[in-house]
């Protein structure tokens, strides 16, 4: 699931920074509309006029290095953003930059209050809201079981996980409202329309850790919940080479094309099982982690 949305650029406006989910991309969009409506603008003249290096904004233009503080905060009046614009742009900065996901999550709410983004960005609101509570995925997956019911009571009980009666109405009403799920108006079943979701690529993949952060929660928990018989959790811990682990990844991609196959083929189903692939390191590189 996801895809991404292109952001549409018209050099000769002033780019709008609520459109935006990556401050370098706005950045690099401010740059080039300088570069078409002033002639006289250059990389250079800006580093000046903000007394560090060209060397130093192409970098981070181009995502080598970060925006340091200091560099914020000359950045905000040079560009003429407003105290609120300034503001957005900080959270921004956050999203893109932050080594912490609660940080980032936390940065991406607060954008999400901005009327601004409000406006430009309904659908990735959707995507985030949907992806980010991992029963509304839950939820949309269980209308494929037979005897399904678009009841809240129905739902709780067969839900491992308990949930309120209340969340679960906020779903139901989500899911309906945005096309999610749909019912047929002639057999009165529910089912699950043909959508893909349209985000950005920052937005999805900040979405996509959260899904996978609950999820991977909900594994543990079924290691005591859940019968050997009805589950499957292996693992296998070695040391192994960068080029190793591009083979590993190539495998793991494969089984699980094998696995959406399968899945792809069934118009229904007795449970809703999350399947998940996964390798990580449990060591850092030199004692530091390298992203």
């Amino acid at each position: 699931m996801g895809a991404k949305k292109e952001q549409k650029r018209n050099l000769t406006s002033q780019p709008d920074i609520h459109r935006y989910h990556d401050y370098r991309e706005y950045l690099r969009d401010w740059v080039d509309h300088k570069r078409s409506t002033q002639p006289q603008f250059s990389l250079r003249k800006m580093a000046l006029e903000l007394k560090t290096s060209v060397s130093l904004l192409t970098m981070i233009l181009k995502g080598d290095r970060n925006l340091s503080k200091e560099l914020f905060e000359k950045l905000c009046p040079y560009l003429g953003l407003s105290a609120s614009e300034s503001s957005y742009l900080g959270q921004l900065k956050i999203v893109s930059d932050s080594d912490s996901q609660k940080d980032r999550v936390a940065a991406l709410k607060r954008l999400q209050r901005f009327h601004g983004y409000q406006e430009q960005n309904s659908t990735d609101l959707e995507a985030h809201k949907y992806m980010a509570k991992w029963y509304y995925v839950a939820i949309r997956e269980m209308t494929a079981m037979p005897d399904f019911q678009a009841d809240p009571k129905w739902i709780r009980k067969r839900l491992k996980k308990k949930v309120s009666s209340r969340e679960i109405r906020e779903a139901l009403a989500f899911l309906f409202d945005h096309g999610f799920i749909e019912r047929d108006p002639k057999t009165k079943k529910v089912t699950i329309p043909t959508k893909q979701l349209d985000c950005s690529e920052g937005i999805y993949k900040l979405s996509l850790s959260q899904f996978h952060s609950q999820m991977f929660e909900l594994a543990t928990d079924s290691i005591s919940t859940t019968p050997r018989e009805r589950r499957w959790i292996n693992g296998h811990t070695a040391a192994i080479t960068a080029k190793q682990f591009e083979q590993i990844r190539e495998i793991l991609k494969e089984g699980l094309e094998k696995i959406e196959q399968i899945t792809d083929k069934s118009e229904s189903g007795e449970e809703v099982y999350h399947i998940g692939l996964l390798a990580f390191p449990v060591t850092q590189n030199g004692g530091r982690e390298n992203g």
